[in-house]
């Protein structure tokens, strides 16, 4: 079995969730998509392991043979496929088993320089990262998240990785430099606001 680090499950579970699946391409000023949740109450989940998330790697792969498709599309579909299963073993608190899935798809977006997509695997992994108590590999990759939020010009990932750094900062007592953050995704978050209801 996979034992998290103690760190994991308070602090992972209250940390930022963005970029789910569902996210993905979506316009700044589209509401966010709702991550997808085990259902049964306070029933333990199942065990996140290959057998239990084959099926999504599976389908990407299923996906990849009927379309007969070759080189860049192919690794963007295993990409995908590799990122579900991660995410689906972050929500289900596996977070070792986790970031395995999650750092084999962030190879692959980083192979094919796929930039947005690199973006939508920092945050789950940095969720990881916390999960497993490693808060410096966690800051690294929120940094990383919020500067190429920034060159995409991604308002709403750009939010949620200031948010996600500011949480780092605030689960190590570090308000000074949490705060400043926190302003600035609250700002960037009622500019988009702003804009849908207008």
């Amino acid at each position: 079995a996979v034992r998290d680090a103690p760190l994991g499950a308070a602090h992972a579970s209250g940390f930022v969730r963005c970029n789910s699946p569902a996210d993905a391409g979506r316009p700044d000023d589209a509401p966010p998509a709702s991550p997808a949740r085990p259902r049964g109450g306070n029933a333990r989940p199942p065990r996140c392991d290959d057998r239990s998330v084959g099926a999504v790697v599976g389908f990407a792969h299923g996906e990849e043979q009927g379309t007969q498709c070759r080189g860049t599309r192919r690794d963007f579909l295993r990409c995908r496929g590799l990122f579900d299963a991660g995410q689906l073993c972050s929500f289900m608190g596996q977070y070792a088993i986790a970031q395995t899935y999650l750092e084999q798809s962030l190879a692959i977006a980083r192979a094919i320089d796929d930039r947005q997509r690199i973006a939508a695997v920092l945050q789950p992994l940095g969720m990881a990262a916390v999960g497993l108590g490693d808060l410096n590999q966690a800051r690294a990759y929120a940094a990383e998240g919020v500067a190429l939020a920034k060159d995409l010009g991604r308002r709403r990932e750009l939010a949620a990785a200031l948010t996600a750094l500011a949480q780092l900062h605030r689960i190590e007592h570090d308000v000074d430099q949490a705060e400043p953050l926190y302003r600035h995704a609250l700002s960037i978050s009622r500019e988009l606001e702003d804009h849908e209801s207008a």
